[in-house]
């Protein structure tokens, strides 16, 4: 490559041979110039580790995805808005924080998203001459610590993990067992939703 250099350059520029070499010389020279430089830049450029619990949580940089935990990015020093959050979610809380950063800093982030919380409540309703159907139990199928089940009115669920849940009332009818289903019971923080079977 060298040879190669020295035999184009003076053809190319009309440079003599000495003036080849001493151009190439300057070009190696600037070539080593610039990568000292993006080493530095690189160095010291700050940079951001944030470990976020579940797994999968998405980091956002003002209003930016870069990317998933576990890992550092670089980002410019200065003053962030950063935002976690898992997968978008309504059953998770999300966590907000202002990130300051300057040269040389390795800042490190480490937060919990945990799962938020809510109420739910399933009425049982008969008709006004007939007492509750023999071996009246609800059950509930979900996230978290379930199934749950209860054996006695009232029937609410409090302080259960947000999520979208399966009801199942369960009675007697003689000597057998009869279940009814309700699917899709979406369970959310500050929302206390109401499930009525009727009999």
């Amino acid at each position: 490559m060298p040879i190669l250099l020295d035999l184009l350059l003076p053809a190319a520029f009309g440079f003599t041979l000495s003036e080849s070499v001493r151009a190439r010389k300057a070009w190696v020279i600037v070539l080593c110039a610039f990568l000292v430089l993006l080493y530095s830049y690189l160095k010291y450029y700050p940079q951001i580790e944030v470990k976020v619990r579940p797994e999968g949580a998405g980091i956002y940089l003002n209003g930016k995805h870069i990317g998933s935990s576990q890992k550092k990015h670089r980002i410019p020093f200065g003053s962030h808005h950063l935002r976690l959050n898992f997968k978008n979610s309504p059953f998770f809380e999300e966590k907000l924080q202002e990130v300051q950063t300057n040269y040389y800093d390795i800042t490190e982030i480490s937060e919990t998203l945990r799962p938020k919380k809510g109420n739910l409540y399933v009425c049982v309703r008969t008709s006004s001459t007939s007492p509750p159907p023999p071996g009246l139990s609800v059950t509930i199928v979900g996230p978290g610590d379930s199934p749950l089940t209860k054996d006695n009115p009232p029937f609410k669920f409090s302080g259960i993990r947000a999520g979208v849940y399966l009801v199942q009332v369960n009675y007697k009818a003689g000597e057998t067992a009869v279940s009814k289903e309700i699917t899709d019971v979406c369970v959310l923080e500050n929302m206390n939703p109401k499930v009525e079977v009727n009999f």
